[in-house]
């Protein structure tokens, strides 16, 4: 068993083996409605947390596990057995979702290719990256008479955790032959990219190395330095101005008396400090 059993649990599982098939309650279903609830889809669902590490397939005790961390709490021997799963199985995501890929073969066979924006079709607009919105998508949708589910397709093609559904999802889906590895591959591009933020955001909060340190305190020194120079630099004019005023009552009369006699207007350096 991949995790520890409560009692309720065990008790679920002899009553269910004690039924006739035709009474038992269908785990399968049972999963993808807790998979449909929580993140909208199970093509969704599948980078999340069925396959978080993007390999295309998992076993049977890692699928049955993570089910029970997606919050499926029904029998996980009725969903082996509903799934026909035995101990040295692997689970992909036609196992859980063949309608889901149903769904998304439709839609690329029927529409995909006539899909388009003000931008031109969207399979060839390959320099540029945008995010479309839910009914951006459903507009274009509608222009290409495709006939299924927009929203469907939406919830199963969109980025987890943006409600936005990325062009580039659509390029791969379209260049790829096998509606599933079109499907994986996508989702395992979104859980790299996914996975590239997070680094880079926790990068960005890392202690930083001695050697880092020592230049951030270098710079650090420099600055103070500085402003201590200019600082200097500032009073020496201050208490120069104050000596003037003293003196002479003003800076006006101060630069006619002492500085420019000849009212010539200026005063080259060698001529101020004599």
């Amino acid at each position: 068993r991949p995790a520890h059993r409560s009692h309720a649990e065990r008790v679920a599982e002899v009553c269910a083996a004690s039924q006739r098939p035709e009474e038992r309650p269908n785990m399968h279903q049972k999963l993808l409605k807790v998979l449909d609830r929580r993140f909208k889809s199970p093509v969704r669902a599948w980078p999340t947390v069925l396959d978080p590490k993007a390999k295309g397939k998992v076993t049977r005790d890692q699928f049955l596990l993570s089910c029970s961390v997606a919050g499926f709490t029904g029998s996980s021997t009725a969903l082996a057995n509903d799934l026909k799963l035995n101990a040295s199985s692997s689970v992909r995501l036609r196992d859980i979702a063949p309608e889901a890929i149903k769904e998304v073969t439709g839609f690329k066979i029927g529409a995909l290719e006539q899909l388009k924006d003000k931008h031109g079709p969207i399979i060839k607009q390959t320099e540029k990256t945008r995010r479309l919105t839910e009914e951006q998508f459903k507009e274009m949708c509608k222009e290409a008479r495709f006939r299924g589910s927009p929203q469907r397709l939406f919830e199963h093609l969109s980025l987890p955790g943006h409600d936005k559904l990325s062009t580039k999802t659509l390029r791969v889906l379209n260049e790829l032959q096998s509606d599933e590895k079109a499907l994986v591959a996508t989702l395992r591009a979104q859980a790299e990219g996914k996975k590239a933020a997070k680094e880079k955001k926790r990068d960005a909060r890392a202690v930083p190395t001695n050697q880092d340190c020592g230049e951030q305190a270098q710079k650090i020194a420099a600055g103070r330095a500085k402003r201590a120079t200019n600082a200097e630099a500032a009073q020496i004019i201050k208490d120069f101005q104050r000596h003037l005023c003293r003196k002479f009552g003003g800076l006006g009369r101060a630069w006619q008396l002492a500085f420019d006699a000849d009212v010539d207007g200026e005063l080259d350096e060698e001529a101020f400090f004599q």
